[in-house]
């Protein structure tokens, strides 16, 4: 119907507008002391998506009521002792901020703290005041929650579902346009690698953009459990294609001449075919499915490889590694058409170590709770030497900055929040100056602001902060106690808040315990390194039943964003350079990381072990030389491993083919040897 909003942003909009005005109208009908506490509350928790939306209510509510509980349970123990007072302050934030960086509670975490602090802090500025904010503050956030998970479930809901299909038609998509660019590669060689590499990263992108809308599921009550765990098998699915890829790319040989002897055209227009099959019973589940052509051209491929063998020797390593890297991808297309067509696969127990383990006892995640423990009670110096009554905001300002990871971060959060706040704040001191403010001038005004500020967050999400914190600033100025603003005082508090928020936390991050980009992204370097060798230790010397492997991949991801981030800045000739070296340093690492994703579990250890013992081939040093190069920097063993891995080349060029039967053994061995050379080259 052409006056529905379309657009999930607009709708999205539309609903916290709406429900904004709700909350604010209760709590004026109610007449509670602060209103803007429930609009607020609105479009903190606001959303795209529905599930998103009650599970941030839902940790909002049990964040700010055990806060509140614990704050009151703090008040009366420190209320005689001020530096008791400011330790309490300190742990409070520590505790939360460590919390944050790795619970799946981290918002419940963030608000308890925060809530706790909004108390106690009542004891220097109304003492009498703690019990009433307790409650009452806890009373005006829950008839927010109230109002915005009301309204996500009953007003223009964004269906998740479709739009999750609509993400895994665009993923299938990408994989479309990979292979066809890998297709380009194998057979012209004035295409290179580069342009594959570019859209590979596009399609991890937006993996993680899917992974996102999965999250949200959970608390969709229009979704099933069962139907959760096949997105989420179908997404790792295509994971695992693009660390196929990934590893493909690597791959220092490019047979440019297979075309003229193998069927390759065939087999890549069987790929082609079998994803749109896949795309289109993604759109279609109840329509029937086609069988995959990939099977039958990857034996036609095996046929036509046997007939001209003794043609094809200087290009074994290379057919081998393709052949084997086909077979993988067609399993993968395989377990996706199973899943759509909601048959039972085989579910495979993780293999990789629970991430919130390896963060407990992080160092970097300690320093990081304890500077901003130290922020906090700077900004509580700062608030009371200024005597400021609305000094409790720039605590939650020190708070929100702190939480950033370095000073780029911290820059961008300080001034977006502050440019956010002087347009909502401006936006709302205008109407003022120009409107006589009544109930139905307060409605207009507050409606359509609301709606234009979530509309800017929801389209533009790395302007996201801006609008957030611009409603923020408009609420508080417009929704005060009983009705429309009678006062300026909210907003300027508010402003002037902000300001010792972002001069404790840049006090802190500047001069007591600097932590900029450059310092950041080489940490991240060294520990990505570090848990590369463990990951590749534990895949060549374990049982492949007994492989626990950390998972990296949002410590890839910190990584690439702090590159992209220094990449946009205006750098000298030095930190150019220096750049250059560590983005360099960083593709190795995704390179490893892929080589480590492909030996497990594509290829057979022990099998490969086993081949090599027949002939002769001096694997098992080989592997030792490669763990010891890593973990213990032995240089000295280059000379010597290189010649090995040459020497195991040129023994299964010449390996003769078994007549009857495959030759899925010299694919394996060759498979693993191609993974051991790349872990060799990259790292010297």
């Amino acid at each position: 119907m052409p006056f529905i909003p379309q657009t999930a942003e607009n709708r999205a909009a539309i609903r916290t507008a709406i429900a904004t005005l709700t909350a604010v109208l209760l709590a004026f009908k109610f007449h509670f002391e602060t209103p803007y506490w429930s609009g607020m509350t609105v479009v903190i928790t606001s959303n795209l998506y529905t599930g998103n939306i009650i599970d941030k209510a839902l940790m909002r509510i049990i964040g700010t009521i055990a806060g509140a509980f614990l704050g009151f349970i703090a008040a009366g123990l420190v209320v005689n002792s001020f530096l008791l007072y400011l330790l309490t302050s300190f742990l409070l934030v520590a505790v939360a901020v460590y919390y944050y960086n790795f619970s799946r509670y981290a918002y419940a975490w963030l608000l308890g703290s925060l809530t706790a602090l909004i108390i106690i802090s009542q004891l220097a500025a109304n003492p009498q005041n703690v019990l009433y904010v307790a409650i009452w503050r806890s009373v005006e956030i829950a008839l927010g929650v109230f109002v915005s998970s009301l309204f996500a479930l009953s007003v223009f809901p964004n269906p998740i579902k479709k739009i999750l299909i609509k993400q895994f038609d665009t993923l299938l998509a990408d994989l479309d346009k990979c292979l066809k660019q890998l297709y380009a590669c194998l057979t012209d060689s004035s295409k290179d690698f580069q342009t594959l590499a570019e859209s590979n990263v596009q399609l991890k992108k937006h993996c993680r953009k899917a992974v996102e809308l999965i999250g949200a599921m959970p608390k969709d009550p229009s979704i099933k459990k069962e139907n959760i765990d096949r997105y989420r098998a179908l997404l790792e699915s295509i994971y695992q294609l693009a660390r196929l890829f990934q590893y493909q790319i690597s791959q220092p040989i490019k047979p440019y001449h297979l075309p003229v002897f193998l069927p390759l055209k065939e087999v890549f227009h069987a790929l082609e075919n079998d994803i749109s099959s896949l795309r289109f019973a993604l759109k279609k589940p109840q329509s029937r499915q086609q069988p995959l052509q990939l099977q039958a051209s990857l034996q036609q491929f095996e046929l036509q490889f046997k007939k001209n063998r003794s043609l094809l020797t200087a290009f074994l390593p290379s057919i081998y590694s393709l052949s084997h890297f086909m077979k993988e991808v067609e399993q993968h297309l395989m377990a996706m058409k199973l899943l759509l067509e909601r048959k039972e696969i085989k579910e495979q127990p993780s293999i990789y170590i629970n991430a919130q383990k390896r963060l407990r006892n992080d160092p970097d995640i300690i320093k990081h709770s304890v500077r901003a423990g130290i922020t906090i009670v700077l900004a509580l110096l700062i608030w009371l030497a200024s005597s400021w009554p609305g000094g409790i905001n720039g605590i939650i300002s020190s708070i929100v900055i702190s939480v950033r990871k370095h000073l780029y971060e911290m820059k961008n959060i300080s001034s977006h929040r502050f440019i956010g706040c002087f347009i909502g704040g401006g936006i709302a001191l205008t109407s003022l100056a120009l409107v006589r403010m009544n109930l139905y001038d307060f409605i207009v005004i507050l409606l359509f602001s609301v709606w234009l500020f979530s509309y800017f967050s929801f389209k533009y999400p790395q302007y996201a902060y801006i609008g957030l914190q611009a409603n923020i600033a408009l609420i508080i100025t417009l929704a005060q106690g009983g009705g429309p603003p009678h006062t300026l005082a909210p907003p300027l508090e508010r402003l002037a808040g902000i300001i010792m928020g972002i001069i404790a936390s840049f006090a802190v991050g500047n001069l007591l315990w600097r932590t900029d980009a450059w310092t950041i992204l080489r940490r991240y370097l060294n520990k990505l390194f570090y848990y590369m060798t463990e990951n590749l230790n534990t895949v060549l010397c374990s049982k492949k039943e007994d492989v626990r492997l950390h998972d990296l991949t949002n410590l890839f991801w910190l990584s690439r964003g702090l590159i992209e981030t220094l990449s946009a800045q205006k750098l000298s000739a030095g930190k150019e350079k220096q750049l250059v070296g560590l983005r360099n340093r960083f593709e190795h690492y995704v390179i490893i990381q892929a080589t480590i994703s492909y030996v497990y579990p594509s290829v057979n250890i022990e099998k490969a072990r086993t081949t090599a013992k027949n002939y002769d081939l001096p694997l098992t040093v080989i592997e030792t030389g490669i763990i010891d190069l890593y973990r213990y920097k032995k240089k000295k063993t280059v000379p010597a491993l290189e010649k090995q891995l040459q020497q195991s080349f040129a023994v299964i060029q010449h390996m003769p083919l078994k007549e009857n039967g495959s030759d899925d053994e010299l694919r394996n061995i060759l498979a693993y040897l191609n993974a051991l050379k790349q872990f060799f080259l990259k790292y010297i």
